[in-house]
């Protein structure tokens, strides 16, 4: 993921259950990089337009602003990349579509975000952090069974439903929260350790447009 001084976002998702296909030509980071290059939500839609997804590992792209959001899917089976708009609320895009249903770990952080999601800026920030940190692992029953090509444990599998991971060979990294206002960045908030370890730290002003420190 990335974020321009402007305030365009992109952050990019590994689509689930893809493991069977093969190495892919392209690296998925390359478009992030040119997605922010574009500058804004109408020339990242024209840089789609030019981009061929069967030459890329399945991904899912979601790209906007203050005013506007978008998600793109990126399939081997596709050579156009399948774009909509995100409408109004809070939503949730996992490695897989938007909302994915069949994601006990969407609706679980779908319905915390809900909670604060028209706080106060503190305790919104408060708030986000939370989510992201939190462990909750849902039924056994809830959990979806591997993805084309996976061969993992069910166990594992309950334990990647958590919003904060934790396993001996794979777990959460690192977590963010931006908030965008017109033009801009209001806020940039950034762990490089698991958001239940911190510490974060509020890396806003280095995205600050250039020269505004003078004005």
């Amino acid at each position: 993921m990335g974020v321009t001084h402007e305030g365009l976002f992109v952050g990019l998702t590994n689509q689930r259950g893809e493991r069977g296909q093969g190495p892919a030509p392209r690296s998925r980071g390359e478009v992030v990089m040119k997605a922010l290059q574009a500058g804004s939500v109408d020339a990242v839609d024209r840089y789609l337009d030019t981009l061929p997804g069967d030459e890329f590992m399945p991904f899912n792209l979601l790209y906007g602003d203050a005013q506007r959001l978008r998600v793109a899917y990126a399939r081997r089976t596709d050579r156009q990349l399948r774009r909509e708009d995100v409408p109004e609320g809070v939503h949730v895009l996992p490695n897989d579509v938007l909302n994915a249903p069949e994601l006990p770990k969407v609706e679980h952080a779908r319905l915390l975000a809900t909670k604060v999601a028209k706080k106060p800026w503190p305790e919104l920030e408060a708030g986000l952090k939370a989510v992201l940190a939190d462990p909750t692992l849902p039924a056994e029953e809830l959990v979806p069974p591997p993805g084309a090509g996976e061969d993992l444990p069910r166990d594992f599998l309950r334990q990647l439903q958590a919003l904060c991971i934790h396993t001996p060979i794979y777990g959460t990294r690192s977590s963010a929260v931006v908030a965008l206002a017109p033009g801009r960045v209001g806020h940039y908030l950034a762990s490089d350790t698991p958001p239940c370890q911190g510490p974060w730290k509020d890396v806003t002003g280095l995205l600050s447009r250039p020269g505004a420190a003078d004005r």
